[in-house]
């Protein structure tokens, strides 16, 4: 006797063969989309509550990476991948929620899309203060600033120019593409490529990758720079750069023209951070966080490594 197929995951279930017993539901893999819409009022046509039946999903887990909370999280402004409970440091693994890792303390604030800033002994730095939200406005208070690449959404080169200007001690650090728009400003816009190393600010920076990725053949590519800040965070920019040496801290695209999402995912089982924070993710939907919830949680199983969506605004101690 030939065996009963299972109906896909995602068809609507009035009428078909899926609605079997929980034994059934249970053997096969549990879907991402399932992650991000079980018991949800999404009004898709397949209807998630009953298909499960009285099963919840999977319960995710706390950002058990997180080192130290700040007290920003008793404002209740803190959400990570889409839930409603709040970060809490007291669900930390021991063994490090009471250690810093990597070579100083240092702060953590989710920017506007691709952006973000670090603060270390007093010292900021900005990375892609882009034209998509907050990551301009980061510039006013900014030491130092690291550009992956000449794209909008990571480089505003007005807003740029402007705070250059306006402050003498304003640094910058990119690869030569987007040191030529800016121009010198006698000698405070630095080039810098795969393989270097430097100091911004207080923060020692490696550099790592060459070039975008590939949006589409008929699309030229563009140089793309990475930054390792610290030994901790690595940003790679729009590329999935794997650098030479132990990444404590991932920021990891999740959604572009240039990506898919089994490439995020497996971009960062490779990587394998103890750590990994979404970003690159301005162009995503209600129900596009939600689906990206589930895909958080995917690439995560069976690691002791987290990865999670912080929302803008949202700051960490590492």
């Amino acid at each position: 006797m030939a065996e009963a197929s299972v109906a896909s995951p995602l068809a609507p279930t009035d009428g078909c063969a899926n609605d079997g017993p929980e034994a059934n539901l249970e053997a096969r893999p549990y879907h991402p989309f399932e992650r991000a819409f079980a018991g949800q009022p999404t009004g898709m046509s397949w209807r998630a509550d009953r298909r499960l039946g009285e099963r919840s999903p999977r319960p995710r887990r706390s950002l058990s990476v997180t080192l130290k909370i700040e007290r920003w999280l008793d404002s209740g402004a803190a959400r990570v991948s889409g839930d409603d409970e709040r970060v809490d440091a007291s669900r930390c693994a021991p063994a490090r929620c009471d250690q810093n890792v990597g070579s100083a303390f240092m702060r953590l604030t989710k920017l506007a899309h691709a952006g973000v800033r670090l603060v270390k002994d007093g010292a900021t730095l900005v990375i892609d203060p882009g034209g998509f939200g907050s990551g301009t406005e980061a510039l006013a208070e900014a030491d130092a600033v690291l550009i992956t690449h000449e794209h909008p959404d990571h480089l505003d080169p007005d807003a740029l120019r402007i705070a250059l200007d306006a402050q003498p001690g304003l640094r910058v650090w990119s690869n030569p593409a987007v040191a030529d728009q800016l121009g010198s400003f006698h000698g405070r816009v630095n080039r810098v490529q795969h393989g270097d190393a430097f100091t911004a600010a207080g923060f020692e920076v490696h550099v790592y990758g060459a070039e975008h990725a590939l949006s589409h053949p008929e699309i030229p590519v563009v140089p793309n720079t990475g930054f390792l800040v610290e030994g901790e965070v690595f940003h790679p920019g729009d590329a999935l750069t794997v650098p030479a040496e132990p990444v404590p801290t991932l920021l990891v695209p999740v959604c572009a023209p240039w990506l898919k999402s089994a490439e995020f995912v497996d971009y960062f089982r490779q990587v394998n951070p103890r750590r990994g924070f979404a970003m690159h993710d301005a162009m995503l939907s209600e129900f596009g966080l939600m689906v990206l919830a589930g895909y958080l949680d995917f690439a995560a199983d069976g690691r002791e490594a987290e990865l999670a969506r912080l929302e803008p605004g949202t700051t960490i101690d590492l």
